[in-house]
């Protein structure tokens, strides 16, 4: 508050390049977040079609693989696994660092 009430223009800055951030991470990656709930229906649709063949050992096998599929995020890159709740994790800390900044000064 103090950064703000001493300099309004670099708190301003700090303000809309903390807002900026936020949005624009929302705006990249919200589409990707549909992915599993897609997943999911495919899933179910591939259910579908394996019952309708007669095949007992056939509609074994494809259950047991399209089970296999774990619809638990968005893989992003080959160590981070991004969730919903990964923008919150993001506002957090956007905020903490912006608030340390303004502390600092």
């Amino acid at each position: 508050m103090r950064l703000i009430l001493l300099d309004f223009i670099l708190g301003a800055s700090f303000l809309v390049i903390a807002l900026n951030s936020a949005a624009f991470y929302i705006l990249i990656y919200q589409p990707a977040f549909g992915i599993p709930a897609k997943i999911e229906e495919f899933k179910c649709k591939l259910k579908e079609l394996a019952c309708i063949s007669g095949n007992n050992v056939e509609l074994a096998m494809t259950l047991k693989r399209v089970n296999s599929v774990q619809c638990i995020g968005v893989k992003v890159g080959k160590m981070t696994i991004m969730h919903r709740l990964s923008l919150v994790i993001f506002i957090d800390a956007v905020v903490q660092n912006v608030l340390a900044l303004l502390i600092t000064y």
